[in-house]
């Protein structure tokens, strides 16, 4: 991985840390009605452009306007980047030696996740852009012991 990878994994990171949110989330699946969990990471803005960028950088996810922002008057709009299922886990994972403040929040949600039965619909295949096959290949060369 090239020095600039590094510098787009640690703004993303940072701006995870200070202006975003992750968590594991129930829902209920529309085929066979039942619940499942699964992990669902936010970063919001007033700057779309800086959600953009993350977006591009990680190759998956999407922005959009939050919600709370459509009905407030005076106020800015505000912005979220989203990633849920395997695409939020995956980069939890990449993220994690850049993270500071969640990082102990990472590492939880990442151990729940290891064994969950759900099978995303969406895979990580298709990805080929994206920082995720990055990592993926500078870890194959370099491999290091996962803190989970």
């Amino acid at each position: 991985m090239n020095e600039v990878d590094r510098v787009a994994l640690g703004y993303v990171a940072g701006m995870l840390d200070g202006e975003g949110s992750i968590r594991r989330q129930w829902y209920k699946a529309t085929k066979n009605g039942r619940q499942y969990q699964r992990t669902v990471l936010s970063i919001y803005n007033t700057n779309r452009d800086a959600l953009d960028f993350i977006a591009k950088t990680v190759g998956a996810g999407g922005v959009g306007l939050h919600r709370s922002a459509q009905t407030a008057k005076g106020w800015k709009a505000v912005y979220a980047y989203r990633a849920s299922n395997a695409v939020a886990d995956m980069l939890l994972l990449t993220l994690l030696p850049y993270l500071i403040i969640k990082r102990e929040a990472a590492l939880a949600i990442l151990r729940s996740s290891v064994g969950d039965p759900y099978k995303p619909s969406r895979t990580l295949e298709g990805l080929d852009g994206s920082i995720f096959q990055k990592f993926i290949r500078a870890d194959q060369a370099n491999p290091v012991e996962a803190p989970l």
